[in-house]
């Protein structure tokens, strides 16, 4: 399954492949009975075989006070949709202290991860630095979905409660689980730093306990590390947006880490092919396999501004080499292609701003082939 949402209209298409071609199975709404609605439904979408999680911002009531509902507009919302059972459930915010619940989700067979990265809806100054006007400590949320419904079996909390937007990112693959967090709300001397951290946990005796904790390599500011991670077998990849190279200004990079005698280990480092200031190279990965994707949805193509670019690696003899780049199909001036994509087996699935999403199917060789778009 493939599922595209539409934030702006409250709304989540599924597709399925037939043959070679994929045809909507249905449609998610956001409205909901008693004058409600879901804010932003499929803002976060993730796919398994058997199930569709889809984000919201939260809820609206209809003919209510704003300042009645604010906590709800802004609580979360998680609706996951059951392909064999074809119901939908909606899965509330368990915890009235925290906001931007499903800012992140993942799904590895009947489990469901969460996150919850306690997005700040205030500013304030202090001594003239604008910063959150409270704490943004986030927390992440393990489901099992194998029962009649979706049913919370841990909660796992900041374990640094000085690093703000805990749950920002959250991956889940067989017994290991990694939850990103994006840095202190502010330094010493006042300036806003995102350092991140990548906090990994692994499944014993049905708990998931703290397993380590994987810090940026080129430790400076403002790098962004953590902000999108992928995790499948034994890899997980990490992106740094905001790393700079010997000329450029946050070119971008991703790390990737292989697990070793259960430890998880920098194995390779992957930096933006076409370095370019602010292109956003790693804003979004995705892996399956021995194939990689990385976003640049700023990158210029032939001189148009955030035109955007879908890179892919591949893996072989255990080395990382670029396969193929995909530009934006329209060529279109600030279309910001590939903002958000998805991968699985041979297939690509990416979006843009401008309400499109294409599908590609992959090699052999490696090489990327637009098979069909959705508009």
């Amino acid at each position: 399954m493939i599922a595209i949402g539409q934030p702006s209209f409250k709304r989540v298409h599924i597709y399925i492949q037939t043959g070679n071609t994929w045809s909507r199975l249905l449609t998610l709404n956001g409205d909901r009975p008693s004058g409600q609605y879901l804010i932003e439904l499929g803002k976060i979408v993730s796919v398994s075989d058997k199930y569709v999680s889809v984000s919201s911002t939260g809820i609206e009531t209809v003919g209510l006070p704003i300042e009645i509902t604010e906590q709800n507009r802004i609580a979360g919302v998680v609706s996951l949709y059951r392909r064999v059972e074809n119901d939908l459930h909606d899965i509330y915010n368990p915890d009235p202290n925290v906001t931007a619940f499903g800012y992140s989700t993942d799904i590895y067979n009947d489990t469901l991860i969460v996150g919850a990265n306690d997005t700040p809806t205030e500013l304030v100054t202090i001594d003239g630095v604008i910063r959150t006007n409270r704490p943004q400590p986030g927390a992440a949320y393990i489901y099992a979905l194998n029962g009649s419904h979706p049913t919370l079996v841990q909660t796992i909390p900041n374990p640094e409660p000085t690093l703000y937007r805990f749950g920002h990112d959250v991956k889940i693959y067989d017994t290991f689980a990694a939850i990103t967090a994006q840095g202190s709300d502010y330094t010493v001397n006042g300036f806003l730093e995102t350092r991140g951290k990548v906090f990994i946990y692994k499944l014993i005796d049905n708990v998931w306990a703290p397993h380590s904790v994987l810090s940026d390599p080129v430790n400076t500011n403002n790098t962004v590390f953590g902000y999108s991670i992928a995790l499948k077998g034994t890899t997980l990849a990490i992106s740094a947006y905001g790393t700079n190279t010997d000329t450029v200004t946050k070119a971008g990079a991703v790390y990737i880490y292989k697990l070793q005698n259960d430890q998880w280990i920098l194995d390779a480092t992957i930096r933006n092919p076409r370095p370019f200031e602010d292109a956003d190279f790693g804003d979004n990965i995705n892996l399956d396999g021995d194939t990689l994707t990385v976003n640049s949805y700023m990158n210029p193509v032939d001189a148009a501004s955030g035109t955007g670019t879908l890179f892919i690696y591949n893996r072989k003899n255990g080395t990382w080499s670029l396969t193929a780049e995909i530009n934006n199909p329209l060529l279109e001036q600030w279309g910001s292609f590939g903002y958000r994509s998805s991968l699985y087996a041979n297939h690509i699935a990416a979006g843009d701003l401008n309400n499109n999403a294409y599908i590609y199917r992959l090699g052999p060789p490696i090489a990327a082939q637009d098979v069909q778009t959705v508009s």
